[in-house]
């Protein structure tokens, strides 16, 4: 994902995280300028509910990867239908 644009390595994760079984797509904010990456399942939902820091570490790595501010709106392992994550590009750009 190195050499990928913003928007290309959100949506690369998401194709990564849909191949891994979390059923996942990504959107555009129109809002803030920024994406949105959404997961409609969590195959390992009995591990995050007992182990909240898998979501935390999930969380850092997408930071990592896509260089970028993550802010977790919704999560599975607290009751909510899906886990949704609001993504902006550090530098602000798309």
């Amino acid at each position: 994902m190195k050499d990928m644009k913003f928007n290309e390595k959100v949506k690369e994760l998401a194709r990564i995280r849909d191949e891994e079984g979390y059923i996942a797509e990504s959107k555009k904010e129109r809002k803030n300028n920024s994406r949105i990456l959404l997961e409609y399942n969590c195959p390992i939902i009995m591990i995050t509910e007992k182990h909240w820091e898998a979501c935390t570490i999930e969380t850092e790595l997408f930071e990592h990867v896509l260089d970028a501010d993550v802010e977790v709106t919704h999560r599975a392992a607290k009751g909510d239908s899906i886990c949704k994550f609001l993504i902006k590009e550090k530098n602000g750009f798309l």
